[in-house]
């Protein structure tokens, strides 16, 4: 019989770690004209939680939705980032969300933390050293798996009964012949999600902005997405 466990309350006090360090040292350099971070003050906490909705900001008149995902329980970061296609509570699986339509995000902000080793009920802003953020669209992502891959949310699902059905865990085959990409059925979680994961690379060029944020240093490293910082941050 395997362990399975839930991370619950060690993710939030992460998440919320975590989201002080992009506040302070992120959103504060960036030309955006509106901001908005869904806190359990504030109204439709949880309604906003259930959609997705991390953060919401305005730039150049254009209105972004964001859930932000992250690497936390990985303090040196890793090569890939996995999306969520099918989970388990309750004894029944549910659409990952990836794909659930319930979710109102247009935009994932993916962040690669590098941290101390420390557990996170225990994270504090100052074991962050650096964090890697891409900002990437929903759509184009799911539109770039589509149109290379045949990948989408119809015929995925073939793919997660079978995985399911074949009780087989960790790292899977990848989703086509010519695909880097991978399925990932994680055992010891008691949601026991199947994840699709996705190299950095491939990610890194379907990005809006894509950065290297310090903790002590006042700049954010990347020249390419200079137009989204405010003067006096840009990157030299």
């Amino acid at each position: 019989m395997k362990t399975t466990k839930s991370n619950f309350m060690d993710d939030l006090k992460g998440e919320h770690v975590l989201a002080n360090f992009l506040d302070k040292y992120l959103y504060e350099k960036l030309e955006i004209q509106t901001f908005f971070r869904n806190t359990p003050d504030k109204n439709n906490y949880l309604s906003n939680q259930f959609k997705g909705i991390d953060v919401s900001f305005t730039s150049n008149r254009f209105d972004y939705i964001v859930d932000e995902k992250a690497t936390l329980y990985y303090p040196n970061g890793l090569p890939t980032f996995a999306f969520e296609l099918s989970y388990k509570k309750d004894n029944m699986w549910h659409p990952g969300w990836f794909y659930d339509e319930t979710k109102e995000t247009g935009y994932y902000l993916l962040a690669w933390p590098q941290r101390q080793d420390v557990k996170l009920s225990e994270l504090k802003m100052e074991h962050i050293q650096k964090v890697e953020v891409m900002l990437l669209c929903r759509k184009d992502l799911q539109e770039y798996l589509d149109k290379n891959y045949g990948f989408n949310k119809t015929n995925i699902q073939i793919a997660v009964d079978e995985i399911i059905k074949a009780k087989k865990y960790g790292r899977l085959h990848t989703i086509s012949d010519s695909s880097p990409h991978y399925y990932f059925y994680t055992a010891n979680l008691s949601e026991t999600p199947i994840n699709l994961v996705i190299h950095k690379k491939t990610l890194q060029k379907l990005a809006l902005f894509h950065f290297v944020i310090y903790r002590n240093k006042p700049y954010a490293q990347n020249s390419n997405s200079n137009k989204w910082l405010i003067p006096p941050f840009k990157s030299i």
